[in-house]
């Protein structure tokens, strides 16, 4: 919907209510309401398996993000719902908390209220201060400059490291063929 419309609370509850049963946006479910062919609503509510969600959460995102993050399960051979799930621990290891409020949630007053952005926080690599950009926020902002590594990069790298085995160990695994190069 480009235009925003009011509706009454029983109305905004039973949009909301469609919405919820089959799986979808509630700017989506609105215009379905509307429309004259409304489809009629399933017989029963199917068991949400890890597929079924992820395809719920990628609805909720900028087409452009789908986009790529379609292309990348498709060169990586992997499904969306694992793709939406290593990142969002990639973006724990990290330290990182980003919220994404879906433009129709906003609209319709359904998005959660957020905790404010603390006035300044102590990063958990380098231990000094900083103004956190988030809420959750663990390491100090992203620099300008790519070629200065990060302490939310340095933390994870480190992280890497200690995790990797020693030297000689990855020597004997490479020559017994069991390890990538």
């Amino acid at each position: 919907m480009s235009d925003t419309v009011r509706i009454d609370e029983t109305a905004q509850a039973a949009v909301a209510k469609y919405a919820q049963e089959r799986g979808i946006s509630q700017s989506r479910a609105a215009s379905e309401l509307i429309s004259k062919d409304a489809p009629s609503p399933p017989p029963s509510q199917p068991i949400m398996t890890l597929d079924a969600a992820a395809e719920v959460i990628l609805r909720h995102l900028p087409v452009a993000m789908v986009e790529k993050i379609r292309e990348l399960c498709r060169e990586y051979q992997t499904s969306a719902a694992a793709y939406l799930i290593s990142y969002a621990k990639l973006a724990e290891d990290r330290g990182e908390l980003s919220v994404f409020l879906a433009p129709d949630d906003r609209a319709l007053g359904t998005a959660q209220e957020l905790p404010p952005v603390p006035e300044k926080a102590e990063c958990m690599y380098c231990k000094k201060a900083f103004k956190p950009d988030r809420v959750g926020q663990k390491f100090c902002p992203e620099p300008a400059d790519w070629n200065v590594v990060s302490c939310g990069r340095a933390a994870l790298l480190d992280e890497l490291h200690r995790r990797r085995p020693p030297e000689s160990q990855r020597k004997n695994l490479a020559a017994k063929g069991l390890m990538l190069k």
